[in-house]
């Protein structure tokens, strides 16, 4: 999410504070599509209403389909004016930001990995029949010698033939600019205090943030402390998979214990090494959670989560003598001719005084 939000920056030179409050109006994001494509937005409503406002996150979401994005990669205008999905806001920018990469006028800086665009070759009659192209050593069909002819068969696929240089182009992630902005963000006081709390609750050594975390299994018996029995079953395999999986138990752990959305990470900013401030405001948060949890011994990191506390009166006590009187506000207990009743009060500064001097004027 860090990511995408700087990108967002870059390209619109636009302030995002918060990722999704800040792309709720669609101005922004009209603003980044036309960086792209010039123009993709036509109009962009600038009015602070509803309406106007949802209008616009539809105009972008339109213009990603005439860009050629799946609808799989798109968000509904629900997802994020009313934040009911994150993860599909982030994910449709990281599916922008590769495609970005195929439109020849974006000049970047770039998001994610670029899209692979399909390269079709056609060959004449007369090519095909020629001694013409060169011998192929990858793929499936080609040319290749077979005595005094060039035949078109099956070609043996030999690493050892083929000089590598596809791909160099493509940049895997983001470019160096947001990379180094990113870095740059990281607290590393507050990752000391993360990682150090970390092997306190879970009683195991972490002597590097990002990679003893990467397989998942610390975190899941971090939470398990917090929570027993929150992730059921951590998966002590060393394998890409079983780790992310482990990941994604301990994000649906976070959830469940009541860490919101804004301050999870998504599994790839910790597998792969993308977002580490992320991971640490995560750690921070679930370390603010773990205080509310009575069972939770501590010791806490982070402020404690703020708790709500209701009063009920009962209707004994509400129209009792009990309380204190109430000079300004919508309702509350006023006094009239002697007797104390729920009423309207009125918001007149020259009462506020008469009453605070235990006297009426009328």
């Amino acid at each position: 999410m860090e990511q995408a939000r700087l990108w967002i920056e870059l390209i619109t030179e636009e302030k995002v504070p918060e990722f999704m409050s800040g792309l709720k109006s669609g101005v922004v994001l009209c603003k980044l599509i036309n960086k792209i494509k010039p123009k993709a937005v036509k109009k962009i409503n600038t009015m602070s209403a509803p309406f106007k406002e949802r209008e616009n996150i539809e105009k972008y979401l339109k213009a990603c389909k005439k860009l050629g994005m799946k609808e799989t990669d798109l968000f509904t205008t629900m997802d994020l004016y009313e934040s009911k999905n994150i993860v599909s806001v982030i994910d449709n920018i990281y599916a922008l930001g590769a495609r970005a990469r195929t439109i020849e006028t974006f000049t970047g800086p770039h998001l994610g990995v670029k899209h692979s665009i399909e390269n079709k070759r056609e060959w004449s009659e007369e090519q095909l029949r020629a001694n013409w192209g060169t011998k192929m050593t990858l793929g499936s069909y080609g040319i290749m010698d077979e005595g005094p002819k060039n035949s078109l068969d099956k070609i043996v696929k030999d690493p050892t033939k083929v000089n590598n240089t596809e791909g160099k182009d493509i940049q895997e992630g983001l470019d160096k600019d947001i990379q180094a902005r990113l870095a740059a963000k990281i607290d590393h006081v507050k990752m000391e205090q993360a990682r150090v709390w970390i092997e306190i609750i879970t009683g195991e050594e972490l002597p590097e943030f990002m990679s003893g975390l990467k397989s998942g299994v610390v975190l899941c018996k971090l939470i398990n402390q917090i929570q027993p029995q929150t992730v059921k079953k951590i998966n002590k395999m060393s394998t890409p998979f079983k780790e992310r999986e482990n990941i994604e138990q301990y994000l649906k752990g976070c959830r469940k214990l009541g860490v919101k959305e804004v301050d999870l990470f998504v599994t790839r900013d910790l597998y792969e090494c993308k977002n580490t401030v992320a991971v640490i405001d995560n750690i921070f948060s679930i370390g603010a959670i773990a205080s509310t949890f009575e069972s939770f011994k501590g010791p806490h990191l982070g402020v404690k989560h703020s708790i709500e506390q209701k009063k009920e009166w009962s209707e004994q006590q509400l129209r009792s003598n009990w309380g204190t009187k109430q000079t300004l506000g919508s309702y509350g207990i006023t006094e009239s001719g002697g007797q104390k009743r729920m009423g309207k009060i009125i918001k007149d500064p020259q009462r506020f005084k008469e009453a605070q001097c235990g006297g009426s004027k009328n």
